[in-house]
């Protein structure tokens, strides 16, 4: 733990992505507008969770940066990666709680010294591993039947990034399974938390709307929700998921993306019949709450139309959790394998080594059609 430690506090201060830089305007928009944040227009699309520590981190950087007015000061760069660090040390520390023994070490040392978790928390510099640790607390919880205090946790996740609704999902019907009624303790709190953290922020009617719209509608334009603009989201934000796979014919073939309109309404349909079928097996006792989870994501991997490629960080524990748990301990090499090559594929790892605002990772595009492969339903299928 120490040594993991150690390697994302050498790397935190001197690398950046470009995130990290719009995490500091984020702060400072918080700052000068309070709980009427979501009212004014910014790029900020996670509910508040996340601008609330990202804030914290700001405030505590300010007495010691040598440069106020610099997004990317050493400083702050360490203050934004360590609440996102600090997850990953509870993380491996539960994953060893759970699993104990050589195998809870082993699902430790695979998470902690896994690639993309440090390239994610003390470079890339996104904020994944919290949610990650809120899904992992949730489903540690959820195992001691602590019903409570797992719907406690799974609010936070909901509240941090939304895509953990897809993993929520199926967990519920685990739940409702168990005594043979909906168990509504869990949803009760879940939407409890999701109610005290987004009210403030909810205030005003224009706030209401861009909340809506922007964090739960994907980013979608407050004058346009259209066929036409959710294509042009498409076209924009293909980076991985089922949307990839038209996006690989046509890199390939050189045809227009818009050609592949119905591939869209089948990854729709893919993505809420997988929810359904994979709530159903949990429903009927089909799945541990474990597997449950490692569904939910995978399946809004496969074939969300809206994937960053770091999402596949959230999958990890729980695929570690699932393979060190059973016999299928040759499965272990693809734990890590396929989410720690997208760093290589999809974006440069210098520019993150800039002093200044990184380099656009488009320049790395020759290996756009290898990425599309790895990330298309054929790499995340196999993965799975």
């Amino acid at each position: 733990f120490f040594l993991a430690l150690l390697i994302r506090i050498f790397f935190a201060p001197i690398t950046a992505s470009s995130d990290v830089g719009w995490f500091y305007e984020h702060a400072l928009a918080f700052l000068r507008y309070s709980i009427d944040f979501y009212a004014h227009p910014t790029n900020y699309v996670y509910p508040p969770i996340w601008l609330m520590i990202v804030t914290i981190s700001y405030l505590l950087a300010q007495p010691y940066v040598t440069a106020p007015s610099y997004p990317f000061d050493p400083v702050f760069r360490l203050a934004e990666k360590m609440p996102i660090v600090l997850a990953d040390l509870v993380i491996g520390y539960l994953l060893y709680r759970i699993l104990k023994g050589r195998r809870g070490l082993v699902a430790a040392a695979l998470w902690l010294f896994n690639f993309i978790t440090i390239f994610e928390s003390s470079i890339f510099g996104q904020f994944d591993s919290i949610i990650t640790l809120f899904l992992l607390a949730t489903l540690y919880a959820h195992s001691h039947n602590r019903n409570k205090l797992s719907g406690f946790f799974a609010g936070l996740a909901l509240m941090t990034k939304q895509y953990s609704l897809f993993a929520l999902t199926p967990l519920i019907f685990v739940t409702a399974g168990r005594s043979g009624k909906p168990r509504t303790e869990f949803v009760a709190v879940v939407l409890l938390i999701a109610l005290v953290v987004s009210a403030p922020f909810i205030s005003s009617n224009e706030a209401l709307v861009r909340y809506i719209s922007n964090v739960w509608l994907t980013r979608s334009s407050l004058d346009d929700w259209s066929w036409p603009h959710f294509l042009n989201e498409f076209t924009a934000n293909e980076f991985c998921g089922f949307f990839q796979l038209g996006a690989l014919i046509s890199d390939l073939t050189g045809m227009e993306f818009e050609l592949f309109v119905p591939l869209c309404y089948f990854g729709f349909a893919c993505l809420a019949l997988g929810i359904i079928w994979s709530s159903f097996l949990a429903y009927r006792g089909k799945l541990s709450s474990n597997q449950a989870l490692l569904m939910g994501l995978t399946i809004f991997l496969t074939f969300s139309w809206y994937v960053n490629p770091q999402y596949t960080l959230s999958v990890i524990p729980f695929l570690l959790l699932d393979t060190l748990s059973s016999n299928r301990r040759r499965i272990w090499v693809l734990a890590i394998f396929l989410p720690g090559l997208w760093p290589f594929l999809a974006y440069g790892l210098l520019y993150n080594f800039s002093t200044y605002a990184p380099i656009h990772y488009q320049s790395t595009h020759l290996l756009q059609p290898l990425r599309d492969l790895v990330f298309s339903p054929i790499g995340i299928m196999v993965w799975f």
